[in-house]
C-alpha cells in the first residue's frame, strides 16, 4: 500500500479491507480478531501506529506499516468454505440471526450512521459490526442504505426496510 493510498484510505468512512490499530512497540490484543475477519473474507490491510478518532487520525509511531496483505486467495477461502459450510452452517445461521436481531433491535424506527450504531451499540470495532451484524442486515434485506449505489458515502446513514420492522421486539 502505497502513502497515497493509506491517506485515501484513512479519510474514508467505511474499510471492508482495512483495519486501522494503535500498536506502540507490541501487538495490540484484539488484532487477532481482525486477522481471523479477513482469513475468512478476501483478505485485506492491517495498518499499525494509527490511531482513529472520528475523523481526526493520529500516528502514533514514527514508522507506520502496513501489512498482513491478503492472508488467502478466493481459492483458499473457496476451498476452506466448502470444507467448513457442511459443519458449521447450522451454527453460523443461529449467529449471524442473533447478530441481525441485535442490530434490527437498535436500530428501530431510526436512521443511523455507522457511528452512531457502534455507540448505541456499544461496540467499539466498526469491523465486527460492519462484518457480523451490518452486512448480513443488509444481504438479507433486513436494513437498507441511506445512499444505495454509494456504500462508503461519507453521509452514508443505515434503516430498517418493511422486513426489518417486522423483527423488532
Amino acid at each position: 500500500m502505497t502513502k497515497e493510498e493509506l491517506e485515501k484510505r484513512i479519510n474514508e468512512i467505511e474499510w471492508d479491507d482495512s483495519e486501522m490499530k494503535t500498536a506502540q512497540n507490541k501487538l495490540p490484543n484484539d488484532v487477532w480478531e481482525t486477522v481471523s475477519t479477513f482469513s475468512n473474507t478476501s483478505g485485506g490491510w492491517i495498518v499499525f501506529g494509527v490511531h482513529q478518532h472520528g475523523k481526526n487520525v493520529d500516528f502514533k509511531s514514527d514508522l507506520v506499516c502496513s501489512t498482513v496483505t491478503y492472508w488467502f486467495s478466493d481459492q483458499a477461502n473457496d476451498q476452506a468454505s466448502d470444507q467448513a459450510s457442511d459443519q458449521a452452517s447450522d451454527q453460523v445461521s443461529e449467529q449471524v440471526s442473533e447478530q441481525v436481531q441485535i442490530l434490527v433491535n437498535a436500530i428501530r424506527e431510526n436512521v443511523y450512521s455507522m457511528f452512531d450504531i457502534q455507540r448505541r451499540l456499544n461496540i467499539s470495532s466498526r469491523r465486527y459490526v460492519l462484518v457480523e451484524m451490518l452486512t448480513p442486515a443488509i444481504e438479507q434485506g433486513y436494513v437498507l442504505r441511506a445512499y444505495p449505489d454509494k456504500p462508503r458515502h461519507p453521509k452514508q446513514r443505515y434503516y430498517l426496510s418493511e422486513k426489518g420492522l417486522k423483527l423488532v421486539k
